[in-house]
């Protein structure tokens, strides 16, 4: 981009930056001058050192995925990068019309955004390419980052103090309360990532599990330290038989929210009658973070998670609606969690930055340290951890065994 453009974009970002009304912003341009916009005296206030001035026009034109392959390549540099998604989101009603209108005329990121929905398709082989990406990296990178539990979703903390292990022990305990697992059940676990939860199910239930994934590298992981389980790699679309009980736990983020009725309808087809079915995984409230029911949009998770498509409420309780029996007695959120599960993540990152980058790349590194920054911020701002309890009885049952306790 010529020096002119650079300038005509700079221009339109700093008056879109004088508009900021939540918190403040300093910029510290790359020939050295400091401009400082939003509320003077505000608790919230961040610093962004531009380094390249290419970042105006990606930023204008290619919105999350400009700003965050930005951070990446190391056109932009921060004390905190998390304070300056905040300020981004915090006011995003100041940014995101301009964007959406660029993102719309340029061919480049319809091209993307087409791709992103591509891989939202059910067919075989695109979506073990898309799982791929995101899941195959190497295990020993999971190691260091998620901790001994290899939970990639978010944690529930018990209380303050808790560790990441305490805190994710803890989702697996509600999750099989919420589920009423008994020993005489059979489990099927959709998306089972590592097989920690089927894991932990079989040990403390007893009962009978079974877990899919589509990531190869995580069925190695799972039949090595679960050998007595059983685990499958294999698309969901082709489970077989009827289970007592079904738990999914971030995955629904990757079914795609063109697919999540049809989902809905498969684990009412492959639950027993009676049977319940507990749902965790990423959600977005309509029209904020680019969440839209008519449009696909890169989001904040397209540096780290390219095939990502959360549902909101409202289309999970479409889905749910379609099916005329699988009813959703308990709907819970815990996106405040999820921020403090992305600090945990990175502060993991970071400790073991040396090896990730000697075995990856200091790329790598940044992809996922920028990943759990802009991640904790949006899931204080617009994004959320949904849990969904559903049951398979048809609608006007009697409710008095539906009611959630744990």
């Amino acid at each position: 981009m010529n020096s002119l453009s650079h300038k005509v974009a700079q221009r339109i970002f700093f008056h879109l930056c004088e508009k900021i009304e939540v918190g403040a912003l300093v910029v510290k341009t790359s020939d050295g001058r400091e401009l400082r916009f939003g509320r003077a005296g505000s608790p919230l206030v961040a610093d962004m050192h531009i380094r390249s001035d290419d970042l105006y026009s990606e930023i204008l034109s290619q919105g999350d995925w400009g700003l965050g392959w930005g951070y990446v390549h190391k056109k932009w540099e921060s004390e905190d990068v998390k304070k300056v998604c905040l300020v981004f989101m915090l006011n995003e009603s100041i940014f995101r019309p301009y964007i959406k209108l660029a993102m719309a005329a340029s061919p480049w990121m319809q091209k993307i955004i087409s791709l992103y929905e591509k891989n939202q398709s059910t067919a075989e082989s695109v979506r073990r390419r898309t799982i791929s990406e995101c899941y195959d990296v190497g295990n020993e990178f999971y190691e260091w980052m998620l901790g001994p539990t290899m939970a990639y979703t978010c944690a529930i903390w018990p209380r303050p103090d808790a560790t990441l292990e305490e805190a994710q022990e803890n989702k697996f305990r509600i999750i099989t309360e919420k589920a009423r697992i008994e020993p005489h059940h059979s489990v099927l676990d959709l998306g089972c990532g590592f097989g920690s939860l089927c894991g932990y199910i079989h040990e403390k239930t007893g009962a009978r599990t079974k877990g899919i994934t589509l990531s190869r590298e995580q069925i190695k992981w799972a039949r090595a330290r679960h050998p007595k389980l059983d685990f499958e790699l294999q698309n969901y679309i082709h489970v077989k038989g009827t289970y007592d009980r079904i738990v999914s736990v971030g995955m629904g983020e990757h079914v795609g929210r063109q697919n999540f009725a049809s989902f809905l309808q498969l684990v009412s087809d492959r639950l027993k009658p009676g049977g319940r079915f507990v749902c965790h995984m990423m959600s977005c409230y309509d029209g904020l973070l680019m969440h839209s029911q008519d449009k696909r949009w890169t989001s904040f998770a397209s540096v780290v998670m390219p095939n990502g498509d959360v549902s909101s409420m409202t289309q999970v309780a479409q889905g749910a609606l379609k099916t005329g029996d699988l009813r959703i007695i308990h709907t819970e959120t815990y996106g405040i969690h999820y921020a403090r599960t992305g600090e945990e993540w990175l502060k993991n990152c970071r400790r073991h930055r040396d090896p990730i980058i000697r075995a990856y790349s200091e790329e790598f590194f940044r992809i996922y340290e920028y990943s759990w920054m802009m991640g904790s911020a949006a899931f204080e701002t617009g994004m959320t951890l949904l849990h969904v309890v559903f049951e398979k009885k048809p609608y006007g049952s009697d409710y008095r065994e539906s009611i959630v306790s744990w």
